[in-house]
């Protein structure tokens, strides 16, 4: 049963011009019983003018769900979900594709692995770049990121002495310093070397990347206002392009090799059947997107975890014991993953920020490219926008007791109070889950437990109150931008 407007085959499911149509999508319609406001049922621009800034739509999202149930109506064709087993079947036993909103992410028109619509595409290009996500060759990276580690350590030790109190904390911005620290790892570990951007706290990337996302966080939610006005498709910024272009073909014009992202994706133009071959603009179109997400995702998680960490001392102190239980070994300054994957405490840590602060929370939309039932009963018509809400499943009582409690025991053996696995999605999942999860659990592993065992902490008052606002701009992040804390070299530990 597909819309009678359009379907998705002619894609154009945004252009609801007739009015009568959104009332009988409405009122009429196949998912007219499906309970929502009735503002977002008929005109959701509207719904998202009146509502809270843009930036919060997942707040106003969450609160629908708490009213009308795991199933809401949030559009004239657009559902949003939060029950686990209907997430489940549409990102995993359908599969559906993305929406059709991700090709607002596309730069003039070029798809990439992360906004391509199309499954046959994606499922090519992830096939190309994946050998640069095995285990064996993540586990070979280790020794990159403890370089990194050891400049943001020397980094902090040097605000820290600019910034001294008579108690010896100084005040770091730990949220910039991520961005930053996760900037030079994408390039140690995927470009070719460090960009050396905790050298620079200027560094036009982090700068630029935040100004892109706040934009295309607009352009999302307000596709609408952009067309009125008559607003150019937003491109990724003109820097951002440039400063990845010059990474491709400085490569390229050396000749140098290195066993890494970029290289893997250079030598897929020798392959011999032309679909197996990446040109320089799709190399180009591909680094841009490792640049955003590889920095500003990690980078916002691990400032999540510290400002979790100032929130509840005793968790801190009990992460601490579990890390100053580690015996390095001979010759290293940090501990090693092999022994960093089994620390149940800090795994559980980890677990926890992300359960609460979703850098997706959002959600991630999917589309019906035929008619489907969830649950069996629940029509989902073809050209459905299926709005999939994983953090509201993670933070919802029917699958998590005390759901809005940081809680890192709640991760440990032996626990009462057990996760629900089937309600936690940190990196998405099915076909489109992310690539890089791997990378991303074994960096934040390093950073955490490496600042744990050379520092103590303390946070800031105001800006413990100025972390509560958060905002959503294609990922979660705070509406300062920033995050400072106090820091202390610990005297138990040598300094690097």
């Amino acid at each position: 049963m597909a819309w009678p407007l359009d379907s998705v085959k002619n894609q154009k499911l945004y252009r609801l011009e007739k009015s009568q149509l959104r009332f009988y999508y409405a009122f009429i319609g196949p998912l007219s019983k499906i309970p929502g406001p009735w503002i977002e049922k008929i005109f959701p621009e509207l719904g998202g003018l009146f509502g809270k800034h843009h930036s919060q739509r997942f707040i106003t999202l969450k609160k629908y769900h708490e009213k009308y149930g795991h199933i809401v109506r949030i559009g004239p064709t657009e559902i949003s979900i939060s029950d686990k087993d209907m997430l489940k079947q549409i990102l995993v036993t359908e599969d559906l594709s993305k929406g059709l909103g991700y090709k607002r992410f596309q730069n003039g028109g070029r798809a990439n692995i992360f906004d391509t619509t199309d499954k046959g595409f994606h499922r090519q290009r992830r096939r190309l770049v994946s050998p640069a996500f095995s285990i064996k060759y993540i586990n070979s990276l280790e020794p990159l990121i403890e370089s990194v580690t050891e400049s943001l350590i020397a980094r902090i030790n040097r605000d820290i002495e600019g910034t001294k109190s008579s108690k010896g904390f100084g005040q770091i911005d730990i949220w910039r310093l991520f961005q930053l620290f996760s900037l030079d790892v994408v390039g140690e570990t995927s470009f070719g070397g460090t960009f050396n951007a905790l050298e620079d706290s200027n560094h036009v990337v982090p700068v630029t990347i935040s100004k892109l996302l706040r934009t295309l966080g607009f352009v999302v939610n307000y596709p609408w206002i952009v067309k009125l006005l008559r607003i150019k498709k937003a491109k990724k910024t003109p820097r951002l392009v440039a400063f990845a272009t010059d990474i491709v073909l400085g490569r390229l014009e050396k000749g140098d090799r290195r066993n890494d992202i970029l290289q893997i994706m250079i030598d897929t133009q020798k392959a011999a059947k032309e679909e197996d071959r990446l040109s320089t603009d799709d190399i180009i179109s591909e680094i841009t997107m490792f640049l955003v997400a590889g920095t500003e995702t990690i980078s916002g998680t691990m400032g999540f975890v510290f400002i979790e960490l100032c929130r509840h001392k005793n968790v801190w102190l009990k992460l601490r014991d579990e890390i100053d239980g580690i015996v390095l070994e001979e010759g290293k300054k940090f501990p090693c993953q092999s022994q960093l994957k089994d620390l149940p405490y800090l795994n559980a840590v980890i677990n926890e920020t992300m359960r609460l602060n979703s850098i997706v929370s959002n959600g991630i939309d999917r589309i019906a490219t035929r008619d489907i039932f969830m649950k069996g009963d629940v029509l989902v018509p073809e050209g459905t926008t299926v709005r999939c809400s994983p953090w509201i499943a993670q933070t919802h009582p029917d699958y998590w007791p005390e759901p809005l409690s940081f809680n890192p025991d709640r991760w440990l053996p032996g626990t009462d109070s057990k996760p629900n696995m089937e309600a936690y999605f940190p990196f998405s999942t099915g076909s489109r889950n992310c690539i890089g999860k791997t990378l991303a659990i074994n960096e934040m592993r390093l950073v955490i437990s490496a600042l744990i065992k050379n520092f103590d902490l303390d946070d800031i008052p105001k800006e413990m109150m100025a972390a509560n606002e958060k905002r959503y701009y294609i990922t979660l992040t705070l509406e300062s931008g920033s995050f400072k804390l106090l820091l202390k070299p610990r005297n138990a530990c040598p300094q690097l």
